[in-house]
């Protein structure tokens, strides 16, 4: 049986923001995935696939931090029979071929595809990332997890990430949010993006990721008084 590799975060798959506006940052995608099976793909994977899967999702994590999502968060009450939740709407995104998105390195690695990649933003990208900076209401670092095979109904490889990725998004909204609000609200609404690109891993039949996030709170509903 193959080996199961978790990803630590001392792996550098950071990205940055340069004074020329250029982001830059690292992906990894298994070449023999464990859950290939799941969703219809072939393992090991060709030079081909590693190749296209990796480009699909280094436009995913640079739109994440460009771009970001708009979230609606409800904390969820025991009391009231009210989960936790989060939903994330994608804010735009990185066309595939963009040719401003320059490939810089690309090699096997313990099992993995790993892509090194530039970014060169745009005027307009180059504005938005400056006021996640300036309006951000600070970094948080989460970890979350999820599906090998995704989210519930998705078996697009595109997707495949989501559920870890918005349970991490969950965890730092929801750790946010009690440092700056003493009552619990109902539903809160606002902007969430990437700060780095994801570090993923798989652990335990999981998949796993370790996230960095920029946010800023647009609208805070609380509970009405009955």
């Amino acid at each position: 049986m193959r080996r199961v590799f978790f990803v630590l975060s001392f792996f550098t798959a950071l990205c940055y923001a340069s004074a020329q506006g250029i982001l830059r940052g690292e992906v990894r995608i298994d070449i023999e995935p464990v859950y290939a099976l799941g969703i219809g793909q072939t393992s090991p994977l060709t030079e081909r696939e590693m190749e296209a899967w990796a480009l699909e999702e280094t436009a995913l994590c640079y739109a994440g931090m460009i771009y970001g999502w708009e979230f609606v968060y409800e904390p969820g009450e025991t009391a009231r029979n009210i989960s936790e939740n989060i939903s994330l709407t994608p804010l735009g995104k990185i066309q595939f071929g963009d040719t401003r998105l320059k490939v810089d390195a690309a090699k096997k690695i313990d099992g993995y595809f790993s892509l090194w990649t530039d970014y060169r933003l745009n005027e307009s990208q180059n504005l938005r990332v400056s006021n996640w900076n300036r309006a951000s209401s600070g970094e948080m670092q989460s970890s979350g997890f999820g599906a090998l095979t995704g989210k519930t109904g998705e078996m697009e490889r595109g997707h495949l990430k989501d559920g870890a990725l918005e349970d991490a998004a969950r965890k730092a909204v929801r750790a946010r949010l009690r440092g700056i609000i003493p009552n619990r609200p109902r539903r809160v609404r606002g902007r969430i993006a990437l700060a780095a690109f994801p570090i993923y891993g798989i652990n335990a039949g999981l998949r796993t990721v370790n996230a960095r996030f920029r946010f800023t709170t647009e609208e805070i509903e609380p509970y009405m008084a009955w």
